[in-house]
């Protein structure tokens, strides 16, 4: 007896996996991507081999640790626990979205099939890892129902980066010089000279003691200093600035972004000489390999350079603690590097 008791459980189990994963064979998914930058499209094809049971899917895009998560293995079977009670929101830690249905209709992660068994949607990917791309059902109760064995769907990395061709800037070709027609104020100096040099001759002629006085002169030079400021003197002043205001907690990261890179730019600008305001972020690292910066300091600016890029030109979302981590990186480095310029008594 309680021999067949164990056939009848294991036919059991093996007949609700069959079920539970009948609608999830039913679904395929192909993409010619395996690696990407983060916020770049990822083209996925989706098949539907019977498109009438079928009303809904989702996409979900999972990292490695929430993979494992999910599909842990049972102690009475080799197979894999292919559902969970949670929900969809507290399943998902991997920050994507959805860009493009195709020819279907859909809503956040939800896919409603339409017309045809198979359609290309894109997604797009905001966290840096190596991902599964799944079909999951949500079933009447809110249960997640994930595939059997999720090792025949796309898997695809991530990388932290901007595009190489955002970085490059094509060379216009020179333009022809345009000469304009002199007008009377192209003369106006020599006017000047003429009108000069007569008064210097009446001056000689009418007023000769003021040549020949015998009494000694005293020549006295005045020599207008500019006062130079340290860049550091300017860099950390911005920064403090910039630190005591916070904007990033009020929803700024942009214009909090833009703001630090500026003044990194502009420091390293005044104190190495390079024309780090003008030029991208490449050729910027490319500038301080060039004069022997420590690596560590490259790598510094390189993270906060690309990441900036990415919150400006693909809309990435970084946590709020790395605007202070960036901001603290970049006074370090400024104390770090600091230049004391010195006048021409020696003087700081």
């Amino acid at each position: 007896m309680r021999i067949i008791k164990t056939y009848i459980t294991i036919l059991v189990f093996l007949i609700s996996l069959i079920i539970s994963g009948k609608g999830q064979n039913n679904i395929s998914l192909e993409t010619n991507v395996d690696s990407t930058l983060i916020g770049l499209d990822i083209p996925v094809n989706i098949k539907i081999n019977n498109i009438n049971i079928i009303d809904s899917l989702q996409l979900q895009v999972l990292n490695f640790k929430e993979l494992t998560n999910i599909y842990k293995p049972k102690i009475d079977t080799a197979n894999y626990i292919s559902q969970s009670k949670s929900s969809v929101e507290e399943i998902q830690k991997t920050d994507f979205e959805i860009s493009d249905f195709g020819n279907w209709k859909g809503r956040d992660f939800t896919i409603i099939p339409k017309n045809s068994r198979s359609n290309i949607v894109k997604i797009k990917v905001w966290d840096t890892g190596q991902f599964t791309i799944l079909p999951v059902r949500i079933t009447v109760n809110k249960d997640t129902i994930y595939p059997i064995n999720p090792e025949i769907y796309p898997v695809v990395s991530v990388f932290a980066g901007i595009n190489p061709k955002d970085t490059l800037k094509s060379i216009a070709p020179l333009k022809d010089i345009i000469k304009e027609k002199k007008t009377w104020k192209d003369y106006i100096w020599i006017y000047t000279a003429i009108i000069v040099f007569l008064l210097i001759i009446l001056v000689i002629v009418f007023l000769p003691r003021l040549f020949i006085n015998k009494k000694t002169t005293k020549k006295y030079k005045n020599t207008i200093k500019k006062k130079v400021i340290p860049a550091h003197l300017i860099a950390l002043e911005k920064l403090n600035k910039l630190k005591k205001e916070e904007i990033w907690k009020q929803g700024k990261v942009k214009e909090f972004q833009s703001q630090l890179t500026f003044i990194l730019r502009e420091y390293l600008e005044n104190r190495y000489n390079i024309r780090a305001l003008e030029q991208t972020t490449g050729e910027i690292l490319q500038s301080l390999y060039n004069i022997d910066m420590d690596n560590k300091d490259i790598d510094i600016i390189k993270n906060i350079l690309q990441i900036a890029d990415m919150v400006k030109f693909a809309k990435a979302k970084p946590g709020e603690d790395i605007h202070k981590k960036f901001l603290n990186e970049t006074i370090e480095f400024v104390l770090k590097t600091k230049q004391e310029v010195t006048d021409n008594d020696g003087k700081h």
